[in-house]
């Protein structure tokens, strides 16, 4: 597959995966080798590690979480026969935890918890048992970002797939670990690699991944920035576009062909995702180029973008020419200003914040149905037909998911301070943090009304 680069000789050598001194070198590799193995070497090498640590093959259910906003990217759980209402203490707490300071949310999958963590100087990605909070295993990321006044630490969610799971440190080092034993299986450098731009706030767009590849972008302005590796062993697929990064991850939608669309610091950019070709852009200016919400897709053809600092909200039309594509604005609004929380849609209806207001909007009009006050920059997910709210200072909420008007079903002060990170539902189990602390809350039906 060609790499879409200007300089040939660049291309095979940022292709080549390498090694952080910081980080063991897999001990399946042979005593002279510097580069892993083929393909073809690396699994029956991996094979061999199975067979001599006794590992067994990752199991993932349809109760995970493996990824950013959950296990179809939209921020909506398949679970079921949660508790209609929320007791006045609060759920059950199945176990709580010190954790850095940091923004990554949490991912899980077989049984394991994946996120990232901090402490004074370093980032670490870890693992713990999912339904007891017990470490698992830990590993250095990088140095501690420092965020000034917004927060030091990692920002991005780690991704699962299969027996891998994927972390972007804040300030772009990208790995791919065992999801067993923490070991690691490749690294890139998305700054001293790919001349990448350290984003103000770090490295904040976790990684996608998309069949076999890892989607991620660097913000090199001379060089191409949205980035396709090859997620068994982290060459590099296919490189396109410089510009500066936004905050947000890459989604992966159909329009003719499928794409991978970035929500880049100048706005959303359409790429074949299978050679990263670029198909299609529009401009979305946003001061200090903020563009932090995770896009909407709704097929077959709308893109719903939103960004604070009264940039506003747009619902796009992609259309697929005879010559290539093109994209309309169908509404522009002022009626949601998604700061770094991320709207979900649900129905023909958005849900989101708009800075610190949560609203729900008719996705085709932008009409607004209701809104919901004194909640401060929270997030939320959806599940079993119910809104999982948490407000910027900790207080947890649920409310029906319905468009006729804010129907709430109970609350619970969760967590204390800043908490800006979105939570996690797998197996019943909710998870939550902030800069202290994360918890697990225990959310089934069944334990609260028989």
């Amino acid at each position: 597959m060609k790499l879409r680069r200007p300089d040939s000789r660049k291309c095979e050598a940022m292709a080549r995966p390498t090694f952080s001194v910081e980080l063991p070198v897999l001990n399946i590799l042979p005593p002279n080798q510097k580069t892993m193995p083929s393909s073809a070497t690396a699994t029956r090498c991996l094979v061999a590690l199975v067979l001599v640590h006794g590992l067994t093959a990752w199991a993932s259910d349809k109760s995970d979480w493996p990824g950013w906003l959950g296990p179809n990217g939209n921020g909506i759980s398949p679970e079921a026969g949660l508790m209609d209402t929320m007791p006045k203490d609060g759920p059950i707490q199945l176990w709580s935890r010190d954790i850095g300071k940091g923004f990554s949310s949490v991912v899980v999958s077989g049984g394991r918890l994946f996120t990232m963590d901090s402490d004074k100087q370093n980032e670490y990605a870890i693992c713990l048992d999912a339904s007891t909070g017990k470490p698992q295993w830990q590993m250095k990321s990088g140095a501690l970002f420092q965020g000034d006044r917004v927060g030091d630490g990692p920002r991005a969610t780690p991704a699962i797939s299969e027996n891998r799971v994927y972390f972007l440190g804040a300030s772009g080092n990208l790995l791919a670990l065992n999801a067993a034993d923490g070991q690691p299986v490749w690294k890139r450098d998305l700054v001293s690699e790919f001349k990448g731009s350290v984003p103000s706030w770090g490295y904040s767009g976790s990684p996608v991944v998309a069949g076999n590849r890892v989607l991620v972008e660097s913000g090199a302005t001379d060089e191409p920035s949205l980035l396709a590796f090859d997620k068994t062993n982290g060459n590099l697929i296919w490189a396109s576009r410089p510009g500066k990064a936004g905050y947000a991850p890459a989604i992966v939608a159909t329009v003719g062909i499928e794409q991978a669309i970035f929500f880049t610091g100048s706005g959303p950019v359409g790429l074949d995702l299978e050679n990263g070709k670029e198909l299609w852009s529009y401009r979305w200016n946003t001061p200090w180029q903020v563009n932090a919400a995770t896009p909407i897709f709704r097929a077959p053809d709308k893109l719903f973008i939103s960004s604070n600092y009264n940039k506003g909200a747009a619902l796009l039309k992609i259309r697929k020419k005879e010559s290539g594509y093109s994209v309309q604005p169908l509404w522009r609004s002022k009626v949601m200003n998604a700061h770094f929380s991320s709207p979900l849609l649900f129905g023909n209806h958005i849900y989101g914040f708009d800075d610190a207001v949560l609203k729900c909007i008719e996705t085709s009009s932008g009409k607004l149905a209701w809104e919901k006050r004194g909640l401060g920059k929270g997030s939320l997910i959806i599940a079993d037909d119910k809104l999982i709210i948490l407000g910027g200072r900790g207080l947890l909420l649920m409310a029906m998911a319905s468009p006729d008007r804010f129907v709430e079903q109970g609350r619970f002060q969760a967590l204390q301070g800043r908490c800006w990170t979105v939570p996690s539902l797998a197996d019943g189990r909710l998870y939550l943090r902030n800069n202290k602390r994360l918890l697990c809350l225990d959310m089934k039906k069944k334990r609260f009304e028989p």
